[in-house]
């Protein structure tokens, strides 16, 4: 029998068969005929992307569960995406137009309507990079939904067929975070970032909606991913790879592929790799995509009102700055706790404050004790703080671990300075949205991923339990904040916000005051 007819290739074939008969059959549209060839189709190609990214990895020998990693982070992102496309209009808030055509995010809906509109119109597709009218300012996500509308389905509109595609890309960052990861940090660390990629809740609602980041997500994997094959002598398949990352942010969204440069730039000279004629050919390559990228961003930011007149420098801090006071302002009027403090603190340190705020979202405590929200939403709310919170501590102590173990110019250590610049520079210009600041930062999932399971196998082998001891903190001061936003909604007994903090600040003082002196009396002991 040829090979193309094995049993793994048949199983194949029965599981898009499966996939495209459920989706057919759970789509509330009419038309379930018309609608199981368009699914067929979509899962049919993205069965092929999906096949052809398993076998791009391997020349890397990636174990088979890294396959099943891959296939549970597609089946969970599919399986919540199509539950909360069915049950939102009927759990999620009724005076909310997004929830009630199934959509959890208001980018979401915002441009996959005005893709199922392009698609419907006489207009020609590449509209959706002309149009200042439209959602998507960078018309890229925009094109690719309405090509899927206007092909596969003109006369009924099926949001889940955008899903499966998104779904599909997000889960394939699995893949490339472990041959990122295992490449350069070790097996144990990439069998935690591989599974923290496929689970990691933010991600997983990224994935399960029709957003940019789960491209954004997959794309950084990528590059990093070309990152290390061309430090390891594979400048071929490096290149590949990177281009590959690179290509997709700039049809998805052209700043990101600024960063995305940048982020290829400064792990070379970070590590101090490259030399001679070939390292000025690749700088030269990235500064010719980065001005492409630049003049395409700047052309999608000329459309916003208001902007001013002036060089890319200018417009980028006035893009920053402008959101950043924006934020705050938001903050100050929709949270009386946050008006509350900024009352009582110097003008110059509500913006460091803000900043602060926006890194603790989702805020757990507050997810789990609103009382005012859908149950719906307070769960998928704190589903995402869970993720943040547990992976606060990791990325917390991999700084200092990374720079005392490996020094500074190590790709620990940049992985560090890249995930808190890029973690900071978000919640600076939007501390106060909660559903946009998270998702932000999650486009960097690949790093933190990386970087939280280098840092929790360093620990383990240099047996220090200041990681464990960090994490005690960031549990306690979630309880206490736990019983501090249950007085809010309950009015129950509590101590108020500055003894909760001070609580707080208390209970670390001491506790990493006695640990330290524990380990300088065990070090005492050890050495006489």
């Amino acid at each position: 029998m040829p090979k193309i007819f094995s049993k793994n290739f048949i199983l194949w074939m029965l599981i898009i068969l499966g996939i495209s008969l459920i989706l057919s059959l759970l789509d509330p549209r009419e038309e379930a005929i018309s609608g199981f060839l368009a699914y067929l189709i979509i899962s049919g190609s993205c069965g092929i992307l999906f096949w052809f990214a398993w076998r791009s990895i391997g020349k890397q020998e990636p174990p088979k569960w890294v396959f099943w990693a891959a296939v549970v982070a597609l089946g969970i992102r599919l399986a919540i995406g199509v539950g909360l496309f069915l049950a939102l209009p009927e759990y999620g808030y009724p005076d909310s137009i997004p929830h009630q055509a199934g959509y959890i995010f208001q980018d979401a809906h915002s441009r996959d309507t005005d893709a199922w509109n392009l698609a419907r119109s006489d207009e020609p597709l590449t509209s959706a990079w002309k149009d200042t009218e439209l959602s998507d300012q960078y018309g890229g996500m925009l094109f690719m939904s309405a090509t899927i509308y206007r092909g596969l389905s003109p006369e009924v509109r099926r949001p889940m067929l955008v899903l499966l595609l998104s779904a599909t890309v997000g889960s394939l960052a699995v893949f490339f975070t472990w041959t990122f990861t295992h490449q350069r940090l070790g097996i144990t660390a990439a069998v935690f970032a591989t599974w923290l990629v496929a689970l990691y809740p933010e991600a997983i609602l990224l994935g399960a909606s029709q957003m940019r980041e789960p491209f954004l997500i997959t794309a950084l994997a990528l590059t990093l991913t070309g990152h290390v094959q061309y430090r390891a002598k594979n400048q071929k398949s490096g290149i590949y790879f990177a281009l590959a990352g690179i290509v997709i942010a700039l049809l998805i969204s052209p700043p990101y592929m600024v960063i995305l440069l940048a982020v290829l730039f400064g792990a070379g000279m970070w590590e101090g790799r490259g030399e001679g004629e070939r390292k000025v050919l690749i700088i030269s390559v990235i500064v010719v995509l980065a001005m492409l990228a630049l003049l395409l961003t700047l052309r999608a930011w000329s459309r916003i009102e208001g902007r001013p007149d002036g060089n890319a420098i200018e417009l980028v801090l006035w893009w920053l700055t402008s959101g950043a006071e924006y934020q705050l302002r938001v903050l100050q009027g929709e949270s009386g706790w946050v008006a509350k403090i900024f009352g009582k603190v110097p003008e110059w340190s509500q913006m460091p404050l803000a900043t602060f705020y926006g890194l603790l979202q989702p805020f757990l405590p507050a997810a789990l004790m609103d009382s005012t929200s859908a149950p719906l939403i307070r769960a998928i709310v704190s589903f995402r703080g869970l993720g943040w919170f547990f992976l606060l501590p990791f990325l917390i102590c991999a700084p200092f671990i990374a720079i005392r173990r490996s020094g500074w110019r190590s790709l620990p250590t940049y992985l560090a300075v890249l995930v808190w610049l890029t973690a900071i520079l978000v919640s600076y210009r939007d501390a106060g949205r909660l559903w946009d600041n998270p998702r932000w930062r999650t486009i960097f999932l690949c790093a933190q991923a990386a970087l939280a399971g280098w840092t929790w196998i360093t620990f383990r082998r240099m047996q220090n339990r200041w990681l464990l001891r960090v994490g005690v903190v960031v549990g306690f001061a979630t309880v206490a904040f736990i019983f501090w936003e249950a007085g809010r909604y309950y009015y129950i007994p509590r101590l108020n916000l500055w003894e909760t903090i001070g609580l707080i600040a208390g209970f670390t003082a001491l506790y990493f005051g006695f640990s330290f002196l524990r380990d300088r009396r065990k070090a005492k002991f050890h050495s006489t």
